[in-house]
């Protein structure tokens, strides 16, 4: 029988070498208990300090063993400790349990978000208010960037709030995340919602500054989203995708400077834009843009007006960005010439009947993409572009919107989520294919969101060492309504409440479930927790899972699913296999089940499926 641990208050006065403390450290998941002793230490350097400190400590230390990583969670405690008011942060932590199981959870799983919140210590008084940790919506976030910028009148303090603004909302839909406030739809279109925001900031500084010096022009520039930022889809990293369109050719009316054609116009408003958002200030940068999606790519003119894109579109414009303007959306700048710009593309997209070439353009587009990878060396872990990768969902959702959305504008959609809904649906794919190409891409969207969401880097390689595999799982969400979308017909190794490992089970919400985060603070000593080696979790739990079907049959006479080959095929055994094996298997596992749909073997779904290995499952 395991000897009880020592009173949590003990640890702040442990000698550096004290066993006992040490090995209540390492219950709780520690990996290097000396350091973490260290760290406690030095968040209370004096006597009034521990005093302060002594009664948050229980809750503080079962909510460690939740986070991702525990010894970067402490760490990060500390650095943000030593950057406040040390007695407002531990009467915070002990009035306000859900302070500390936010400030362990992101500090254990974000590098950038807890180097973000120290920089700024009262973002956490913002981030406890009610209102604050919600979906914004982009009317929201629009209006609060606005009384944001109000008072300030000089174009570098406006970009300074517009960074601002900007890392303060990321923490808050990084938090939610996190802890399991918000779904991957929610969280992929509050990131949307909210470089949406910015890049209105950015067209209408720029668009001042030009009227002060040219006049105002006769005609609007819109900026059209790509990419996921289109499709209301962006990751921690993303750079976004942008195309500017203008009204119509003339002049503008004239001002200090002179006047300007209106190509001119939209050339430099497309640049103020870039500018606003990618210089480098005080505050950091905003977003990385890509306008390499324009016609004639890089060197292309930054922006056409509607009549010279209807030109290239009839005259030069290449398959793939026909596939790319799927996902075209106006986000920003003058509303009615991104409608008129909407209403130009779509029957370039979408073309009534079906197109037999077009499969075999996207194979060979998917060809180029994995012969790239096989040079780099990356095809296994690469989550985005690799073999079984988001990628290869997207091009297979994507081949089926062309096909037929010329004739079903049902299937017009730019989500990748939502438009696999639709074709379920509407009966174009088969259910279990359906399924498990949805639990799949949900998969592998949330593991590329943890990847990110470490340092902001825009990676989508899984990690090669063991520990930081078995970190990058342990950063799941904490919630089961996190395991998939709103509005998924099912989810594969969605954790029940009470088995979930963040649930307690009978004994109550742990730390870092959604009640948790508002429960009262334990009064027991230190849990004992479980030890944790590199690499792998004490983690357990089963997982159920809610099965809704399509309203429609699959209807395999009239409707075709395309797979590796080319060939169309209809609902074989081999797809309710691989739907009896989703049902049977966890997150991971189901992950490896949508592989086989698509490919006999896919090594991204593969080592994907090994990050999540221990994720809970039904047996």
């Amino acid at each position: 029988m395991p000897a009880a641990p020592p009173d949590p208050a003990l640890l702040l006065s442990a000698a550096p070498d004290d066993r006992a403390a040490l090995r209540a450290l390492a219950a709780l998941g520690l990996a290097d208990p000396r350091q973490a002793l260290a760290n406690l230490h030095r968040l209370s350097p004096t006597p009034r300090d521990a005093e302060l400190l002594a009664p948050a400590l229980p809750w503080l230390l079962r909510a460690l063993q939740d986070a991702a990583d525990p010894d970067m969670a402490l760490n990060n405690l500390e650095r943000y400790a030593a950057a406040c008011d040390r007695s407002v942060l531990y009467r915070t932590l002990a009035a306000h349990p859900g302070a500390t199981s936010l400030l362990l959870c992101v500090g254990g799983a974000s590098q950038f978000l807890a180097d973000t919140l120290r920089r700024r210590p009262p973002t956490l008084a913002w981030l406890l208010e009610g209102p604050t940790m919600r979906q914004w919506l982009a009317d929201d976030l629009a209006g609060a960037l606005e009384a944001d910028l109000a008072p300030f009148g000089s174009p570098e303090s406006r970009l300074n709030v517009i960074r601002r603004f900007r890392d303060r909302h990321l923490l808050r839909i990084g938090a939610r995340d996190l802890l399991g406030d918000a779904d991957l739809t929610v969280t992929m279109e509050e990131l949307s919602g909210l470089a949406q925001v910015c890049l209105d900031a950015a067209w209408r500084l720029g668009r001042e500054r030009l009227e002060a010096r040219w006049g105002a022009p006769g005609t609007g520039l819109a900026i059209i989203g790509m990419g996921k930022l289109g499709g209301n889809e962006l990751n921690y990293a993303s750079d976004i995708d942008l195309i500017f369109v203008y009204g119509e050719d003339g002049e503008t009316s004239g001002g200090p400077d002179g006047v300007l054609a209106h190509g001119e116009w939209a050339l430099r408003l497309g640049r103020e834009i870039v500018a606003a958002l990618e210089t480098v200030t005080e505050e950091g940068y905003a977003y990385r843009v890509d306008l390499r999606l324009r016609p004639e790519g890089r060197v292309g003119p930054v922006a056409l007006s509607l009549a010279a894109y209807r030109r290239y579109l009839a005259e030069r414009a290449e398959p793939w960005e026909r596939q790319a303007l799927i996902k075209a959306r106006p986000v920003a700048g003058d509303p009615a010439v991104g409608r008129a710009f909407l209403e130009l593309v779509e029957p370039h997209v979408y073309r009534p009947g079906v197109e037999g070439r077009l499969v075999d353009e996207i194979r060979g587009m998917k060809r180029q993409i994995d012969r790239a990878l096989r040079a780099r060396g990356q095809e296994a872990r690469d989550v985005k572009l690799g073999r079984g990768g988001i990628r290869e969902i997207e091009f297979l959702v994507q081949a089926l919107q062309l096909l037929y959305g010329g004739d079903d504008r049902w299937l017009r959609e730019r989500s990748t989520l939502k438009a696999l809904f639709r074709l379920l649906e509407r009966g174009y794919l088969p259910p279990d294919l359906g399924r498990v190409l949805s639990d799949g891409y949900v998969h592998l969207r949330t593991v590329e969101h943890r990847l990110q969401i470490l340092h902001e880097f825009q990676t989508h390689s899984l990690p090669d060492d063991p520990p930081a595999l078995g970190r990058l799982r342990a950063s799941r969400p904490r919630a089961s309504s996190a395991a998939g979308t709103r509005g998924s017909r099912g989810r594969c190794g969605a954790p029940s409440r009470a088995s979930s490992p963040r649930g307690r089970g009978p004994g109550g919400p742990g730390p870092g479930s959604r009640a948790g985060w508002r429960s009262a603070p334990p009064a027991s000593p230190i849990p004992t927790g479980r030890a944790r080696t590199s690499g792998s979790s004490s983690r357990g739990g089963r997982s159920r899972r809610t099965r809704r079907g399509p309203p429609r049959r699959w209807r395999g006479s009239s409707r075709r699913s395309w797979t590796r080959s080319g060939r169309a095929r209809t609902p074989t055994r081999r797809s309710a296999s691989s739907s009896a094996s989703c049902r049977r298997s966890g997150p991971g596992r189901a992950t490896w089940s949508s592989s086989t749909a698509i490919r006999p073997s896919s090594p991204t779904w593969s080592a994907s499926a090994r990050a999540a290995s221990s994720w809970p499952s039904s047996s």
